[in-house]
Formats: C-alpha cells, sequence, structure tokens
C-alpha cells in the first residue's frame, strides 16, 4: 500500500479501523466509560479522517513522494510485527 492509498483509506473511513487497533492497544482508553469511548472513536475518527484529507489536498504531490519511502519503511514493519504476533497467538510452541 502506498502513502497515498493509505491517506485515501483513511479517508473512505480506514480512519475509524486504525482508531480502533490504536485505541484498543490504550489502558487509558480502556479505563474510559462506554459513553466516554464512543465520543473519543467519533472525534478521534473524524480528526484522523479531515487530517488525512488535509494531506491529500494542501501537501504538494512531490513533498508526498518524498515521504513515501519513509512510509513504506514503517508500514512494513507493522506488517511484521503485526503477522509475528499473530503467529506467535496461533502456534504457541513457537
Amino acid at each position: 500500500m502506498t502513502l497515498e492509498q493509505f491517506l485515501v483509506w483513511l479517508i473512505g473511513g480506514g480512519s475509524v479501523i486504525a482508531l480502533s487497533w490504536l485505541a484498543e492497544q490504550s489502558t487509558w482508553f480502556q479505563g474510559l466509560s462506554v459513553v466516554m469511548k464512543r465520543l473519543v472513536m467519533f472525534g478521534g475518527s473524524a480528526t484522523f479522517g479531515l487530517g488525512a484529507l488535509a494531506v491529500v489536498t494542501y501537501v504538494p504531490p512531490e513533498v508526498l513522494e518524498q515521504l513515501s519511502p519513509w512510509f513504506s519503511i514503517i508500514a512494513a514493519t507493522f506488517v511484521s510485527v503485526f503477522l509475528n504476533q499473530a503467529a506467535h497467538k496461533f502456534d504457541p510452541d513457537r
């Protein structure tokens, strides 16, 4: 996935998935009431999506192109760590 594709994914609703994953990792978020969790998810998701839209709209394509290799490294690292954790979850003897 390229940086541009990721930003479009965030704009199209992926911000909810991304924030949900991040929030579930946080003990701070886990301690909130159900109503506060709902408000944080709504506000944070809207902020992520609108932020991605602002980047796509206002950041020059040349800058996004320069940032693309950095994004690729971060994305590949995330996928590798996530798959490693999944492998350990499904095969506890590893």
